[in-house]
Order: C-alpha cells, then structure tokens, then sequence
C-alpha cells in the first residue's frame, strides 16, 4: 500500500527489544543500510514519542549504527501541543517537543497512510488514539536533527 517493495524482519520480542542489545541492532542495521547506500536514517525521536520500550532500543540500535557508517539522522517527533491534547485525551505518555526543537516540518499526503493503516488491525483504526494523532497533525509531520548531516563521529545525540 506504502510502496515498500523490501523489508527485513528479524525474530526479536515483541516489547523487549532492549534485551537483544544495541550493539547486535546496531550491526543488523548497518548489513541494512550499507548495501542500501543510506544518505541518512529516519528513527523515532529518542523519548520513542509514546514512550514504547521498543521504539527507544531501536532508535538507540540506528544512532550507533549512523555513527558507524557516518550518516545523518532524523528523529520523528511530536510537537508538544498534539502530545499534550493526545495525552489529555486518551491518558497516554506521548512526549512532544517545542518549536525550538523541531527543525523540519514536512508536509505529507494522508490518503495511502489511512488506507495502510486500515489494512492492519494492529494499527491506527478510527477512534483509536493513533487515528487522533493523525487527525492532530494533519498534513504535517515534525522531525529533529539527532544527528545532523555532516557531524563529526562520535557526535553527541541531541
């Protein structure tokens, strides 16, 4: 639905992907990205915006391997205001950032989103705090440098 027309899946637990290791992550990623010719990475903000262990050891695994293979990072993120009103909401732990952390707002086309996310019953469903986070964002979405292009290795993660 997306336009995927490759993915890898690894046999790791569902909700303890921390326990696999970052470094074991960090190479998967990196026999991933390299053969790919990555320009950069796309991740979850290192909060893993809902909190979810699994989004954070993840994000964790691809800085380590961005480090290795030099590549930029951009960390998807909420803006404090959609985290705020999902959390009131719904009582969830979303962590959002102000405009002074955000550095690129991107414009986005739902249409393909909604349909993928209705192909999955896992996924965002309408009434579902997901499908609000959509509809909070509209057409935008909101990143982060957490390791800008050009950085030096060993750069320090925002």
């Amino acid at each position: 639905m997306l336009g995927v027309t490759h993915t890898t899946l690894h046999d790791h637990p569902d909700g303890a992907l921390s326990e696999v290791g970052r470094t074991k992550l960090a190479t998967e990623v990196v026999v991933a990205a390299g053969p790919a010719q990555s320009d950069g990475m796309l991740v979850f903000d290192t909060v893993g915006v809902t909190g979810n262990l699994d989004h954070m050891a993840a994000t964790s695994a691809a800085l380590l391997a961005a480090e290795m293979l030099n590549l930029p990072v951009l960390g998807w993120t909420l803006p404090e205001i959609v985290a705020a009103q999902l959390n009131r909401e719904f009582g969830t732990g979303f962590t959002g950032h102000g405009d002074e952390d955000i550095d690129l707002r991107v414009s986005v086309n739902r249409v393909r989103q909604h349909l993928a996310s209705q192909a999955h019953v896992s996924q965002a469903l309408p009434g579902s705090v997901l499908w609000r986070r959509l509809e909070l964002l509209d057409d935008t979405e909101s990143l982060r440098w957490l390791r800008p292009p050009g950085a030096a290795v060993g750069h320090p993660v925002r």
